[in-house]
């Protein structure tokens, strides 16, 4: 009896250890598994450079944060609006400091990845569970005005996917649930057969591959020197650990994905997938997606067999 005893304690002590290995081991067994595919087709444009940062937008961007903060920081996110006559030039600095030089603080590409169980009768070992992801309030931040700035250059040159609603001003789950269940409601009306096929990609943030997002980021957004600089600074020598009740796991170098619970992580998921909407457009099919998930609606007046036969060129595509 002591012995299992003793051989369950020491397995919930590595239980940071086993989920940080399991998730690499995910991430490579699907990266695997799309090894073989082509480099995607790219076209060139030109972005503007990084603006920099004033003390006043520093301070109403202060104003707006929430109270949230991560475990790495070394000052609690509440002292620091407190602070926000003091503190903004002084940040302020930093992020026009950081753009200059074009380069991400390596001190902020730390994660801590936390387990969450998805059901509570879930067995504590099952490895199905979610992950809430943590890292430096600063970082995220910084990032905001990073974001701030591509979001106006996409606007300006209309690069963003129209029937993209995630991570976007006056887009929402909303928007897309509307668009579809609109399209579904007046193909039935018209007395048509509709057929709606969704789509959701493994693991779709973790598998980014940096090489092909700084290719596009380049040729197909246009980022050149200091900016181009600055976004593959921000994905380079990242790492990540897993923390449990029973302690961390050892850091894990992320040579691909981009980082989740950051700010600009997921917007930078949106140009990388940009052709899958430019291979949907190639069939006379509507779609509309969200992040990662794709929605792909199809009707006609009788003929189920084209109907189905349209959505299977559609997915070998």
């Amino acid at each position: 009896m002591c012995y299992y005893n003793r051989q369950a304690l020491s397995l919930v002590h590595s239980l940071p250890i086993i989920f940080n290995r399991f998730f690499d081991s995910k991430i490579s067994a699907i990266r695997l598994s799309t090894a073989t595919a082509g480099p995607p087709t790219i076209d060139p444009r030109d972005v503007k450079p990084l603006n920099t940062v004033t003390a006043e937008h520093v301070a109403a961007s202060l104003c707006r944060a929430a109270y949230k903060q991560c475990e790495l920081d070394p000052v609690p996110t509440w002292l620091v609006k407190q602070c926000s006559d003091v503190l903004s030039p002084v940040i302020a600095s930093m992020i026009n400091c950081s753009f200059g030089m074009a380069t991400f603080l390596a001190s902020l590409k730390h994660t801590i990845v936390k387990p969450l169980y998805k059901k509570r009768n879930m067995d504590p070992f099952e490895m199905k569970s979610s992950v809430q992801p943590d890292v430096y309030q600063y970082g995220k931040f910084m990032e905001r005005f990073a974001v701030s700035r591509f979001h106006e250059h996409t606007h300006t040159h209309r690069l963003f996917p129209t029937h993209q609603s995630a991570y976007r001003s006056c887009h929402s789950t909303k928007a897309a649930i509307v668009n579809i269940l609109g399209e579904i409601l007046q193909a039935v009306d018209s007395g048509e057969v509709c057929a709606l096929v969704l789509l959701d990609l493994s693991a779709a943030f973790d598998t980014v591959d940096h090489s092909i997002l700084l290719t596009v980021l380049k040729e197909r957004f246009g980022f050149q020197k200091g900016v181009f600089d600055w976004f593959s600074s921000y994905l380079e020598g990242r790492t990540q650990c897993v923390s449990a009740s029973t302690g961390r796991s050892e850091l894990l170098e992320l040579t691909c994905g981009v980082p989740q619970g950051s700010v600009l992580g997921p917007v930078k998921f949106i140009p990388y997938t940009e052709d899958l909407h430019t291979a949907i457009n190639k069939f006379p099919l509507l779609h509309h997606c969200f992040a990662d998930d794709t929605q792909l609606p199809c009707s006609c007046r009788s003929e189920c067999c084209q109907l189905g036969l349209s959505m299977s060129e559609v997915l070998r595509d």
